[in-house]
C-alpha cells in the first residue's frame, strides 16, 4: 500500500468529522455525496456540493459551473485549479475534472478551501489572539525584490511600521520580527512568532516576476494542507505527504488568508486578485499559529512599482491589512461572518473607511487616482 493511499483512506473518516464540525446545514455523516475514487483520489459532484450548501448551480457547455446561494457564491471551470469563492479567486491543490459530464473537485480541496474560504465564520478551532506579528520580509543585505524606482525590503518595513501603529491604536499588542533595515534569518522570524503567546502571523512581502510586466496585482499565501501541492507545484510529491507544525493551523490560516484577501482586493480594487495561494515556505510551514504571507504587488512590473513608489498607495496597503486583521478578529470574537469584496466596494466606492468603534481613530484610505 503506497504512502498517497493509506493517507488517504484517513482522510475518509476524516472528512466526515471535520465537516460535520463545521456546523452544515446538512449533516455529512447522513449526506449522500455520490464520492468517486478517481486515479486514487476521492471527488465529489460539484452539483453535491450545491446541494449541501443549499445552493442553486448552473452549468455552461459543460466545463463551467456557477453555485449561488445564501451561503454565497462558488465559480468553477474543468480542468482549472482556480475557482472563485465569493469573488476573490483562490488556488485548488488539484484541478476541477469531468467524469460523464459532470464536474468533479476533489474531497480534500472541498474540506480544506471551499468549505472554510466559503464560511470562515463555521470554523470552530478558531483561536483568540491579542497581538500580531508582523514579519516585514528580506532586510540588510537581502533586498528581496527589486523594482526601477523602490527596493523591496524597504516597502516592507515601511508597510509594517504603519501597519504596527494602527494596530496598537486599536489596542492589539504588535511584535516586529525587526524594525531596522538589518538582516533576519527564515528561522528566526519562526522562532519569534512561536514564543509570542495568542498570536497571528502576517509576513508583508512584495513581489517579482522574471517576466517583466507579464505579471502584476496583489496575492496571499497560507500553508498548503498535507497531501496537496501547493499553488506553483506542478505535481504532488510524496515530501507533500509531510506535516509542518503551520498544518496544525490549516483553516484558520486559510480563514485569515481569505479575509485579508477580502480587504485588500475590495478596498484596492484596481489592483488585479492573483488570489489567495497555498505553499509551504519556511515562514508559514514552521509557525505554530495562524499565519499568513503577503505579496503586495509586483516591483517588476512598471505600473506596480510605481504604484508601490507611491506614499498614498502604500498607506492604503496598510489600512486594507488593518482592515483584514480587524475583521479577523471581529469573526473570532463575535462569530460573526466576514465582510466579503462586495462588502467593502459598497462601503465606499472611492476608497476603504474604516468603522471606528473600539477608538476615536479615523482610518480613511483616500480616493484612488
Amino acid at each position: 500500500m503506497t504512502l498517497e493511499s493509506t493517507f488517504n483512506r484517513w482522510l475518509v473518516a476524516w472528512f466526515v468529522a471535520v465537516v460535520t464540525v463545521a456546523s452544515c446545514p446538512i449533516s455529512a455523516a447522513s449526506f449522500d455525496w455520490e464520492m468517486q475514487r478517481i486515479e486514487g483520489r476521492d471527488y465529489l459532484p460539484l452539483a453535491k456540493v450545491a446541494e449541501f450548501y443549499k445552493m442553486e448551480g448552473a452549468d455552461e457547455a459543460s466545463y463551467f459551473t456557477l453555485l449561488q446561494g445564501e451561503e454565497g457564491e462558488i465559480e468553477a471551470a474543468v480542468d482549472s485549479r482556480q475557482i472563485l469563492i465569493n469573488g476573490v479567486r483562490h488556488w485548488l491543490g488539484f484541478p476541477v475534472i469531468e467524469r460523464n459530464e459532470v464536474p468533479l473537485v476533489s474531497r480534500l480541496d472541498f474540506v480544506k478551501t471551499i468549505e472554510p474560504a466559503l464560511r470562515p465564520h463555521r470554523i470552530r478551532n478558531l483561536v483568540p489572539f491579542d497581538t500580531v506579528v508582523i514579519d516585514p520580509g528580506h532586510g540588510g543585505h537581502d533586498h528581496g525584490a527589486v523594482g526601477k524606482t523602490v527596493d523591496e525590503k524597504d516597502m516592507n518595513l515601511e508597510v509594517g511600521l504603519a501597519l504596527r501603529e494602527m494596530l496598537q491604536q486599536k489596542g492589539i499588542q504588535v511584535v516586529m520580527t525587526r524594525e531596522t533595515d538589518v538582516f533576519v534569518t527564515l528561522e528566526e522570524r519562526s522562532r519569534i512568532a512561536n514564543k509570542t503567546p495568542s498570536s497571528i502571523l502576517v509576513s508583508i512581502h512584495f513581489n517579482a516576476s522574471p517576466n517583466g510586466d507579464a505579471a502584476n496585482g496583489a496575492e496571499i499565501f497560507s500553508i498548503a494542507p498535507r497531501g496537496t501541492p501547493g499553488a506553483h507545484d506542478e505535481y504532488l510529491t510524496l515530501s507533500h505527504m509531510r506535516a509542518g507544525p503551520g498544518n496544525e493551523f490549516d483553516e484558520a490560516s486559510l480563514a485569515l488568508a481569505t479575509v485579508v484577501q477580502h480587504a485588500v482586493v475590495g478596498s484596492l480594487d484596481d489592483r488585479y486578485d492573483r488570489g489567495v495561494k497555498r505553499a509551504r515556505f519556511a515562514v508559514l510551514r514552521a509557525t505554530r499559529s495562524p499565519s499568513v504571507l503577503v505579496e503586495g504587488a509586483f516591483l517588476t512590473n512598471d505600473d506596480d512599482d510605481l504604484q508601490a513608489a507611491s506614499e498614498l498607495w502604500r498607506a492604503n496597503l496598510s489600512v486594507a491589512l488593518l482592515a483584514g486583521i480587524l475583521d479577523y478578529r471581529r469573526l473570532i470574537n463575535d462569530d460573526l461572518a466576514p465582510k466579503n469584496l462586495v462588502d467593502y466596494r459598497e462601503q465606499d466606492s472611492s476608497g476603504l473607511a474604516l468603522s471606528t468603534e473600539g477608538d476615536d481613530t479615523d482610518y480613511t484610505v483616500e480616493p484612488r487616482n
